[in-house]
């Protein structure tokens, strides 16, 4: 019974060709929601990753050691990190979000890049896997992007809002018909 009440639902929703919308109204509609589609504040990123199962007791000096070494030195970005361990989701990041910096490192270290300066070297900061020493390239602002760059996803929205729609009022008709209950 819950699949054919699911089924029915479904063929109520259903839109037909001349339900989709111009390019007047979906430019209306990407207006009207843009803030749906901000885009957070991203960081872009170099880091050398020091591996604790990798290095043992010695990872905390070596990475000390190391910072002191790339901010004395100038070593790009690009270089540095040849001199650490490898990374499964590598060395360049970016541009990231605060989100996906928790997801990759870890709370901690997402917080610390918030407000770390960009064209320095940070750290040593500690994730689960070990220690980073992080170069912000760029930081990018929160920024709605031009529609070109959504249309696939604002279009999917409003023809989900357009289903909705249809869903809803054709209940309305049936209920009207049919009364709130199943026929007897």
């Amino acid at each position: 019974r819950r699949h054919l009440v699911e089924m029915m639902r479904l063929a109520a929703a259903k839109l037909g060709p001349g339900d989709l919308p111009t390019p007047a109204e979906l430019e209306a509609y990407y207006a009207e929601h843009a803030g749906t589609y901000r885009e957070p504040v991203r960081v872009l990123l170099t880091h050398v990753y020091l591996s604790r199962e990798r290095r043992g007791a010695a990872v905390e000096d070596d990475a000390r050691a190391l910072l002191a070494e790339l901010r004395r030195t100038g070593v790009a970005p690009e270089q540095a990190a040849l001199r650490g361990d490898g990374f499964l989701p590598g060395v360049v990041l970016g541009p990231v979000s605060h989100v996906q910096l928790e997801r990759t490192f870890g709370g901690d270290v997402a917080a610390v890049l918030d407000d770390a300066p960009v064209h320095a070297w940070v750290g040593p900061l500690r994730s689960s896997y070990g220690l980073h020493l992080v170069w912000i390239t760029a930081r990018l602002p929160a920024a709605v992007p031009p529609l070109a760059t959504v249309r696939t996803r604002v279009l999917h929205a409003l023809l989900a809002e357009r289903r909705a729609v249809r869903l809803r009022d054709r209940m309305e008709v049936l209920r009207a018909r049919w009364g709130e209950g199943p026929p007897a």
